[in-house]
């Protein structure tokens, strides 16, 4: 009998293995740093901070993901304005003589998001990060290289988050003349 519960063992643990990615697909869960299939948004036009490091990384997601960045504020259904961007560092720790050992990291993200029409959907929206980092006098220029890798990744947790916000937001009226004929005629 030995043979015969290796493999119902075996498609138990596959089964109970498929439950567990279904019960946790259902509840919304997704890996960090996953958007999820359905990334892809109405027409967004990008505008504040022309330049800056979120609104690269802004377009850049946007674009691979298939939305359409719109020229025009008015092609867009969705206008996505970056108010403010910020970091800043603080001393968390210090030796008994005095020296820096450890600091935190702060990043903020101030946006809105309105239609093209300038109805806001969003309305000053704050995402904000923190992370801390050990330092060492000895190593300056290594702990430089891993505080800007620390801004880049709340940086991008910033992006998917804003993103996510928008994901959420209800489907745009898209059918003007639909509501337009509604009107005129009375009916709902």
């Amino acid at each position: 009998m030995p043979c015969h519960t290796r493999p119902v063992r075996l498609l138990l643990l596959v089964l109970v293995l498929c439950h567990l990615t279904l019960v946790l697909d259902g509840c919304g869960f997704r890996l960090r740093g996953s958007l999820g299939d359905n990334i892809a948004l109405p027409p967004v036009y990008l505008e504040g901070m022309p330049g800056s490091a979120i609104m690269v990384e802004l377009r850049q997601i946007l674009q691979s993901t298939g939305t359409q960045i719109a020229a025009e504020r008015s092609r867009a259904t969705y206008v996505l304005n970056i108010i403010n961007e910020q970091h800043n560092r603080r001393i968390l720790s210090v030796s008994p003589a005095g020296r820096v050992q450890e600091y935190d990291l702060y990043y903020t993200v101030i946006f809105t998001v309105a239609d093209s029409n300038g109805n806001k959907l969003l309305d000053n929206q704050n995402i904000s990060y923190s992370r801390s980092y050990s330092f060492a006098e000895t190593d300056v220029l290594a702990k430089a290289s891993e505080e800007q890798a620390l801004i880049a990744a709340m940086r991008q947790d910033a992006v998917q988050g804003i993103i996510r916000r928008m994901q959420a937001l209800p489907p745009p009226q898209t059918d003007d003349v639909e509501n337009q004929i509604e009107t005129e005629t009375g009916t709902p």
